[in-house]
């Protein structure tokens, strides 16, 4: 059903006096148009002003839409049952049935995101394996989700959304939301989840105090609420070490159980208390635990990551009164809140394959985020020597490790030689070592791959520049290798093709089970007399030791590296740190004295007596925003800094140690350099005059910062800027307002377990800074607390969107609905309509359309030898007969005047006198009506 309405009928009111202006002035026109010209412009005139009235009241095309659209809604976060929700979702399946067109059917699941599971169609099926956040329930989003979906897969008709939950959402405002799909036309009917946990044990609250001192004793109070009386065990354990375990009989309600902790060394300690019910009736195990931290207050101290336990690098800054933590990067902390007594992190040549990305990212986000300090110290392992280019740290260090735009730089070649087919997807991971080995070149560096195939060996990738990347990698993905026979042959084309290739360094990688022959000795020999190295991985082997054997030979022979290797995952890794071996070209080994770029705090009073030399550095290219301080003498980056978010960050591409750095270790002012390096990249020391104190109620947590100086006194208008780093590294920015004097309050979303980092800085707008770093512990999300459905929000989402609460005997197809109208605009096309009608008027009325009529508007000619008596008698006569007469005068002639005889010119046309007299009698009749 069709129909036509305006969203502002206001203008309607104008379209009569409109018309009516048009007719009057119309009728009063002096144009002098004929009538009928006249009437057919006024037509014209009167239905543009429609089409233009018509257009400003925004007259709509309303088209009735058919069919019944729904969308199942089905609420999977944490405090839902999933069996009970799939049962339902089963029994709304059966209910609904096959669908006839133009009806419909969607299905959508939520939690604290929306995942649509199923599009529109005739059927609700059992839906996809949702992925969705169960760690939070918000109703309100997922309602507007829907309604979105319905918008762009329903266009018309009646339109129902069946809502399954148990009503628990913690954020957002959803009967606000079903108001608003009600005014959108879209009823929200609700599903009930219903349940009530009966017997349940729940750690509210694990209280201690935020920090102690040296030797400090202190208490973990815990708050535990039961539903009854019940006899129950509390443990509390640190870092899963049990420190008590302690029997208690627990009272309906509250009860608060305390613990008494002696002082330890650990800068941090992770605590949580954990009930156990001795009956097992508990219904929620993830609400039985809670977690609370202490941090031991302490100096300030950094954080040294190096292979070698006694780093000369520590006990330079143990002279400067500076306190470091040594540690092998192995041993690096993968959790968050380790790291709060951390001002910086020192990477000391190492390498990035001794970290695994997740350390990499976790260090990047600390820099960023809380303001820790960052510096990378050269040698053979580190920059981009050590396979740091595009990891998160090279984002956050004040230099790159692409050093393509320098001058000079020597290059290297990788032959890689493959022999892979002897293990399962053997030529995938062929494939995928290749582009690992290629991923580590840089354009000026040289790439071929060798392989055994259909009976021949020979070069799968042409020894090349690697100077597109792209292309080469396409041809990788087409490689096939075949199981080698021997690797003689393959060695022996490698070593011919390397040798006149115009390269710094050259390598060898072979990968095998063991299985061919050894190579020659002559040939190794070959090998050891021209430098190059083989590296040799053996993966798994045939029984027995001959394989592994002939691989380790190998590399011993030419001072290559010898890998086993079991797990085929690993080989990429592997791959790519062997072609590092040709970016050695990254490091030069060259004396010189550095060159002062710029007075900056590292080298702040030792300008003036100057630098010792230093004998190598890693080569790398600073950034555009970094601040570069001393240089080598081809203006390569000794000392750079920069800034990463919050944190400051500096390279120092010489080593520390004494194959580059001899003359430093015995310089009278190395220990005063490095202090002050490291205390110009600290992070913001806390400046006193703020308290900060955090509370979280259900997945909302508050920051209360109360400003206070020396005296006592509440500081007020200042800068407060806080950054919260969550347990999955995610980054929330947090407002914080003043509320009071001196009190800032800030808010975030606590949904999470675990630990949450929390960076607050200070500024008063008179150059006095600092900060605050601390933790915040959540021990599970407030999904878990929740022990009965919440039956009246459910209840008040049906009724603000007109819906029901619905019962099995409640007819899912009902269609007493309010039905979507289809609006189609229709103002654009009226404003064309009536501006085409304005143009039709004016070109009716301005432009003379004469009609010809048969007979009277030909030309006549008169004959050449016609005296002029004879015109003028003939002129005498009766026009038609005139013209009669003429023609046939012509035609007997046959004869045309000629262009220089003035008598032989043509009459006027036919008519003209009497159009003239026509026009004569009309303004006689306009002159007589004015008077």
């Amino acid at each position: 059903m069709s129909s036509i309405g305006f969203d502002v009928p206001a203008w309607l009111l104008v379209l009569i006096p409109a018309l009516g202006c048009v007719i009057y002035f119309t009728a009063r026109s002096r144009a002098g148009l004929p009538v009928a010209v006249q009437r057919l412009a006024l037509l014209l005139r009167g239905m543009a002003i429609i089409a233009i009235i018509l257009g400003l009241a925004r007259m709509v095309h309303l088209s009735g839409g058919e069919g019944l659209s729904i969308l199942v809604l089905r609420d999977l976060s944490a405090s839902v049952p999933r069996l009970v929700s799939d049962e339902i979702v089963s029994e709304t399946s059966k209910r609904l049935g096959s669908l006839e067109f133009p009806d419909q059917v969607g299905f959508v699941s939520f939690g604290k995101d929306q995942q649509l599971e199923q599009p529109m169609g005739l059927r609700l099926g059992p839906g996809v394996s949702s992925q969705v956040d169960r760690n939070g329930s918000d109703i309100a989003a997922a309602l507007r989700y829907s309604a979105s979906t319905l918008e762009g897969s329903a266009p018309g008709g009646a339109r129902r959304i069946v809502l399954i939950s148990d009503g628990n959402s913690t954020e957002g405002d959803p009967v606000q939301e079903a108001k608003n799909l009600a005014t959108a036309g879209i009823v929200v009917d609700v599903l009930p989840v219903h349940y009530e946990h009966q017997h349940e044990v729940i750690v509210e609250n694990v209280e201690v105090p935020e920090t102690v001192r040296p030797g400090q004793t202190f208490s973990v109070d815990s708050v535990i609420w039961s539903s009854g009386d019940a006899s129950a065990t509390v443990v509390l354990s640190e870092q899963d070490r049990i420190i008590e375990r302690r029997p208690v009989q627990l009272s309906e309600g509250r009860n608060r159980i305390t613990f008494g902790l002696g002082a330890t060394s650990s800068p941090l300690r992770r605590l949580r208390v954990t009930v156990y019910p001795n009956d097992g009736t508990d219904s929620l195990e993830q609400n039985n635990s809670g977690l609370a931290l202490v941090r031991t207050i302490q100096p300030p101290r950094v954080l040294i990551v190096s292979e070698d336990p006694d780093d000369t690098l520590a006990r330079i800054l143990a002279e400067g009164s500076i306190l470091a933590d040594v540690v092998s990067p192995q041993h690096v902390s993968a959790i968050a809140e380790d790291y709060l007594g951390i001002e910086a992190v020192i990477l000391d040549d190492v390498s990035a394959f001794d970290l695994d990305p997740t350390r990499i990212e976790l260090v990047e986000k600390l820099v960023h985020s809380t303001g820790m300090g960052l510096l990378m110290v050269g040698g053979p392992s580190s920059f981009g020597a050590g396979g740091w280019r595009g990891t998160k740290v090279e984002e956050a260090l004040p230099v790159k490790m692409d050093i393509r735009q320098r001058k000079k730089l020597p290059n290297g070649a990788l032959a890689v030689i493959l022999h892979t087919c002897e293990f399962a997807q053997g030529n995938l991971w062929a494939r995928r070592i290749a582009v690992a080995s290629l991923d580590a070149l840089t354009a000026q560096d040289y790439f071929g791959v060798l392989l055994y195939d259909s009976g021949v060996d020979r070069w799968g990738i042409p020894m090349q520049l690697v100077a597109d990347q792209e292309s080469i990698r396409s041809q990788i993905n087409s490689l096939s290798p075949a199981d080698m026979t021997r690797f003689s042959p393959t060695m022996q084309m490698a070593l011919q093709t390397l040798l006149p290739v115009d390269a710094h360094s050259k390598h060898v990688v072979v990968i095998s089970d063991g299985d061919p022959p050894p190579p020659t000795q002559s040939l190794i020999d070959a090998y050891v007399e021209s430098g190059i190295r083989i590296s040799t991985i053996c993966i798994q082997p045939h029984p027995g030791p001959t394989g592994p054997a002939t691989m380790k030979k190998i590399a011993q022979d030419t001072a290559g590296r010898y890998y086993f290797v079991d797990d085929p995952a690993m080989l990429p890794q592997i791959f790519f740190r062997e072609a590092l071996t040709v970016r050695r070209n990254l490091i030069t080994e060259e004396t010189f004295t550095p060159s002062i770029v710029e007075i900056a705090d590292p080298i702040r009073g030792l300008a003036s007596a100057g630098f010792p030399p230093l004998h190598g550095v890693v080569l790398t290219t600073v950034k555009p925003l970094s601040r570069l301080v001393l240089v080598n003498d081809e203006q390569d980056p000794v000392l750079a800094l920069g800034r990463h978010g919050l944190g400051k960050t500096a390279a120092f591409t010489s080593d520390v140690r004494s194959r580059w750095s001899a003359d430093w270790l015995s310089w009278s002012g190395n220990s005063t350099f490095w202090s002050q390096l490291i205390r110009s990249i600290s992070r913001e020391l806390d400046s006193g005059v703020l308290e900060v104190s955090h509370q979280v109620e259900g997945d909302v947590g508050t920051i209360v910062i109360d400003a206070i100086d020396p005296e006592g006194r509440f500081i007020d208008g200042l800068d407060v800027k806080a950054v919260l780093v969550g347990p999955d590294l995610s980054e929330e920015s947090v407002v914080v307002n003043q509320v009071a004097p001196g009190r800032y309050v800030g808010k975030f979303a606590a949904v999470q377990e675990g630990s949450y980092l929390l960076r607050i800085d200070h500024d008063d707008g008179q150059g006095n800074r600092g900060g605050q770093t601390k933790a915040i512990s959540v021990g599970y999300p407030a999904e878990y607390r929740t022990l009965r459905s919440n039956d009246d929000l459910l209840r008040r989402i049906a009724e603000a969107s007109g819906g029901r609460i619905l019962s099995g005997s409640d007819d899912l197809l009902d269609r007493s609905l309010p039905k979507k109208r289809d609006r189609k605009p229709l103002w654009s096309i009226l404003a064309i309509i009536g501006l085409g009608l304005f143009f039709l008027d004016i070109v009716i009325r301005r432009v003379q359309f004469k009609i010809p009529r048969r007979g009277l508007r030909r030309e006549v000619t008169v004959p050449l030898d016609e005296s002029v008596e004879g015109r003028k008698e003939r002129s005498r006569r009766p026009i038609i007969g005139r013209a009669r007469r003429v023609v046939s005068g012509a035609k007997k002639t046959g004869s045309r005047p000629e262009k220089d005889d003035p008598d032989g010119a043509s009459e006027e046309p036919v008519g003209r006198s009497e159009e003239l007299q026509k026009l004569i009698e009309a303004r006689k009749r306009r002159r007589n009506r004015g008077r």
